[in-house]
């Protein structure tokens, strides 16, 4: 999970790690709880292996429990 300082940031990390050729996705606060759920659930399966945000996943988050 990559910690990003804005939503810009975070999509341009996530942009550059697809470019480098590894599975990456970006969710912000604006993401739709679908999109969002879908994103996370995939990082949790190792479907993807980085998730970026913004502002989102800071404090108590237990992808456990997503």
């Amino acid at each position: 999970m990559v910690f990003c300082v804005s939503i810009e940031h975070s999509i341009h990390v996530a942009e550059q790690f697809k470019a480098a050729g590894i599975m990456a996705a970006h969710i912000d606060g604006t993401t739709s709880d679908t999109d969002r759920r879908f994103a996370i659930e995939a990082f949790a399966d190792r479907k993807i292996q980085v998730l970026t945000n913004c502002s989102l996943c800071c404090e108590g988050f237990d992808m456990s429990a997503q």
